[in-house]
C-alpha cells in the first residue's frame, strides 16, 4: 500500500532518535490523515490474515533529486533506484512478519529523520549530503 511521509508529522522532530514507523502516527494534513486511515485499515485486514505492507514514500519525484522548493528536501529524498530496490525486496519476501509492516521509503541521506530498518533486508544505496 502506498502511504506517505505526511502520515507522520516530522516538523517538530528534535532527534537524535530516528522516527519509528510504528510510533503513533500524527498526520500533517487531511491528506496525511487519509494515509493514516489506510494504514489502520491495512492493520485491520492483517488481523484477518491478509499480508499488508505500507510504504511511507518520502521525497520521490520525476527529477530524481531533492525538491528545490522544500528546505527539508535533502533529508527526505528517495531515489528512483532505492525505490525500485525496496519494492523488489518486498515482492521477493517469503513472508510478512505479523502480516503487517510499515517501511519508510527514503534514501540514506545526511540528516535523515526516519528509521529505515525493515524485515526485507533492504538498505538504500543512494543518499544526498547536506
Amino acid at each position: 500500500m502506498a502511504s506517505s511521509v505526511h502520515a507522520q508529522e516530522y516538523a517538530y522532530w528534535k532527534g537524535p532518535d530516528l522516527i519509528d514507523p510504528y510510533a503513533l502516527p500524527i498526520p500533517d494534513s487531511p491528506y496525511g490523515a487519509s494515509k493514516v486511515f489506510m494504514e489502520a485499515l491495512g492493520r485491520y485486514f492483517s488481523k484477518q490474515g491478509l499480508e499488508v505492507i505500507c510504504i511511507r514514500f518520502m521525497g520521490l519525484n520525476a527529477d530524481d533529486r531533492p525538491s528545490s522548493d522544500d528546505p527539508e528536501g535533502v533529508k527526505k529524498w528517495f531515489s528512483h533506484r532505492d525505490c525500485g530496490e525496496l519494492i523488489k525486496a518486498i515482492l521477493e519476501a517469503r513472508s510478512v512478519p505479523n502480516n503487517f509492516v510499515i517501511a519508510h521509503g527514503v534514501s540514506n541521506n545526511t540528516g535523515r529523520m526516519h528509521d529505515i530498518s525493515n524485515p526485507f533486508g533492504w538498505i538504500p544505496k543512494d543518499g544526498m549530503q547536506l
